[in-house]
C-alpha cells in the first residue's frame, strides 16, 4: 500500500513541476522565425547576385539592351560593337557567299545628339528610329568570305576597339 501512496505521490509531485515549469516559461518561437526568415533573406540575396553576375559575364548582354535585336549567326551575320565610341555603335555584317555589306547602328542618348546626326547622315540612312533615338546606315560593301571579313573587320571600319559577339 505504501508503494501505491508513494506512486501516487510521486506522480502528484510530477504533475505539480511540469505546470509550474510550464506556467513559467511560455513557448517562445520567435527566435526560431526570425533565424529562418533570415536564413531565407541570406540565400535570395545569393542567388539574385549569382544571376546579376551571370548576366554580366554574358557576351550578349551588351547586345540586348537599347533595342538593338541583331543576333550573330556563324557565317552569315557578323555583330561586333565599337567600345571606343561615346554612344552605342554596333557594326553588323552580312554576308552572302562572297560578298558582304555592312551596316552600322548607332543609338544617341540625347534628342539633339540624334537630330545633329540625323542630318549629316541623311543620305546615306538606311532606316532609323526617333523613338529609340537610332539611325541605320549602310557603312560599306564588299567581296571578301566569311572568315576574311571577320579576320579583317577591324581594319575595314577603322576602329581599333571592336568586341565581336
Amino acid at each position: 500500500m505504501k508503494q501505491k501512496q508513494t506512486k501516487k505521490t510521486v506522480s502528484k509531485v510530477n504533475q505539480q513541476v511540469n505546470q509550474k515549469s510550464s506556467q513559467r516559461r511560455p513557448k517562445d518561437n520567435s527566435t526560431k522565425y526570425l533565424c529562418l526568415f533570415v536564413v531565407v533573406i541570406a540565400f535570395t540575396l545569393a542567388f539574385a547576385l549569382l544571376i546579376n553576375k551571370q548576366n554580366g559575364n554574358s557576351d550578349m548582354y551588351d547586345i540586348e539592351g537599347k533595342g538593338f535585336n541583331v543576333k550573330p549567326e556563324a557565317g552569315k551575320v557578323i555583330v561586333a560593337r565599337d567600345m571606343g565610341a561615346i554612344y552605342p555603335k554596333y557594326f553588323v555584317a552580312y554576308v552572302d557567299l562572297d560578298e558582304f555589306s555592312i551596316y552600322v547602328y548607332n543609338y544617341y542618348e540625347t534628342s539633339s545628339q540624334y537630330e545633329l546626326e540625323y542630318n549629316r547622315l541623311i543620305d546615306d540612312i538606311v532606316d532609323y528610329n526617333a523613338k529609340e533615338k537610332m539611325i541605320r546606315y549602310l557603312f560599306g560593301r564588299g567581296y571578301s568570305t566569311y572568315d576574311e571579313l571577320l579576320a579583317n573587320l577591324s581594319s575595314i571600319t577603322n576602329c581599333n576597339n571592336l568586341r565581336i559577339y
